[in-house]
């Protein structure tokens, strides 16, 4: 009897050398099936591939980018080969030269359906993920990660009316613009500003049915009816059902830990070093407190700071208390360039943190948070723009060649249109919308994602406010996976478990043959 093992989304080399390996001849067959671009969101695609940062950046393995090229290319068979492109990073101009060769293969003729891509490297903002979430869709993903546009919560956030032993079972509750829309309009607010809209919402609606009860007048009266039926029927219940997923992440934020926390991250972002650092993180050692979050500070410190001051016996103490099965996860960030020893004489060529924050504007200071109606994209980060979302921000507006002289200073090389003003002015007034695509290689968190909606909506507004006859831009994200900061450090440092799970599936596949020979 022939066996066969089917994996989705793919198999890699190391499962079919345990599967098939010596001694097994041709009796287990493996084969796979391959998933391609995944809608998540009308402005969001992804293929949803976990693991692909660990496999680009830690294992150099490039299986994930081609697979995206692959699925990319169907793309283009539906809306022909985009012409204006933006390239940052090197595995960014590998995705690009791979999809140049289908291409030609494919014979796809270039047309002006598709505007242009920005395609970008994860290397070249590793900070962003690592940055605490702001958003409301961001803490959702903090909190329960968000898969597939679902989280998986329990029924007493979501019902009514529940027993007891009810209230702890958990449900999917879906987050995707078509089936919350409530939720799709407050999503890429700050959490405090979604607080405040809700209350100021939910006080409309009072004051219209005590309205109600002091008007004579008959069209007033049906006017407001019809106002309050319409509460109840689209704002009641997503109401109380935010409400509560609100009071948990305001809970959580302003607990005195977190509070400090973040106090020091955003020092660190501002291009500052907080002070009695060493003290911090010798205190929260010796209480045995969150080693991820610990590590993410060390990785804030490096990307800012060019590496973490007096590492070496920072990581020796990590390793006595927390234990040294750690080794493998120090390993995996060191190797990336995550964490490093910051060294005591900095070359003066090298370009500094502090001076990309200044060239690109990256700190706002005058921003109010009570306006939603804010124009920067640092109102995602509470004053801190990510680089990321900067470049792209800059190349809607038709801009690199403006800020040449920083972007290429970023890691990777750097391409755009000769003529950005092909960008920036679609020549087709056929169109009322026109898609760029943003191809993050390595994956995007839900604050960037938010980031790029909120650039949309910027988009949408200027374009309304103008009159634009020749249409608006739209930008539609891809990638292979989203990530957070919890995402990336499961990952990494599990090289060892997964060869031993590997091992334990060979013997187990040993004994069962075993078995049938009796």
């Amino acid at each position: 009897t022939d066996f066969y093992f089917i994996f989705i989304p793919g198999e890699t080399y190391e499962i079919i050398n345990f599967i098939t390996g010596p001694g097994l001849g041709n009796r287990y067959k493996v084969n796979s099936f391959n998933i391609d671009l995944i809608p998540i969101d009308n402005d969001l695609i992804s293929m949803e591939r976990d693991g692909s940062f660990k496999q680009i950046y830690v294992d150099n393995d490039i299986t994930t980018l081609a697979d995206l090229v692959d699925s990319f290319i169907k793309l283009e068979l539906c809306f022909g080969k985009i012409k204006n492109k933006y390239i940052k990073g090197e595995r960014a101009k590998l995705f690009c030269d791979l999809l140049s060769k289908k291409e030609i293969e494919t014979n796809i003729k270039t047309t002006d359906e598709i505007l242009g891509m920005i395609v970008l490297d994860r290397n070249v903002d590793f900070l962003t993920p690592m940055t605490s979430n702001f958003t409301y869709e961001g803490l959702f993903d903090d909190h329960f990660g968000i898969k597939w546009g679902n989280v998986k919560v329990e029924k007493a956030y979501i019902k009514t009316n529940l027993r007891e032993k009810e209230k702890t079972q958990k449900e999917f509750y879906s987050l995707t613009s078509d089936s919350n829309p409530f939720f799709s309009r407050i999503r890429c607010m700050n959490y405090l500003d979604a607080n405040r809209y809700m209350i100021d919402l939910k006080q409309y609606y009072v004051e219209m049915a005590q309205k109600s009860q002091k008007t004579k007048d008959l069209k007033d009266m049906q006017k407001i009816i019809s106002s309050y039926n319409d509460f109840l029927t689209h704002y009641k219940i997503p109401l109380e059902i935010n409400n509560k997923f609100l009071t948990k992440f305001i809970d959580e934020n302003y607990k005195d830990d977190n509070i400090i926390y973040r106090q020091k991250e955003g020092i660190f972002l501002s291009g500052a070093i907080p002070d009695n650092l060493k003290l911090f993180y010798d205190d929260y050692i010796t209480d045995k407190k969150d080693l991820l979050k610990l590590l993410n500070l060390f990785i804030i410190e490096t990307l800012t700071q060019g590496g973490v001051k007096d590492y070496n016996a920072l990581k020796r103490d990590i390793l006595n208390i927390y234990g040294y099965q750690n080794i493998f996860l120090f390993r995996d960030l060191e190797a990336i360039g995550l964490i490093k020893e910051k060294a005591v004489l900095k070359k003066l060529t090298e370009t500094s943190y502090q001076q990309i924050v200044s060239k690109l504007n990256l700190i706002s200071t005058d921003i109010d948070y009570k306006k939603t109606k804010v124009k920067d994209c640092s109102y995602i980060y509470q004053g801190y723009c990510p680089i990321i979302l900067r470049l792209i921000e800059l190349a809607v507006q038709g801009k690199w060649n403006k800020f040449k002289d920083i972007i290429t200073k970023l890691p990777g090389e750097t391409l755009y249109p000769e003529d950005e003003s092909e960008i920036t002015k679609p020549k087709s007034d056929e169109q009322k919308v026109h898609t760029i695509f943003v191809v993050f290689i390595g994956g995007i968190c839900y604050n960037e994602i938010e980031g790029i909606r909120f650039i949309n909506r910027n988009l949408k507004l200027i374009s309304e406010k103008n009159n634009d006859k020749n249409g608006r831009i739209q930008l539609i994200i891809v990638t292979n996976e989203i990530l957070n900061r919890k995402r990336i450090f499961n990952s990494l440092g599990m090289k060892f478990n997964q060869a031993f799970s590997f091992k334990k599936l060979r013997l187990d596949i040993e004994k069962e043959e075993g078995k049938e020979k009796k």
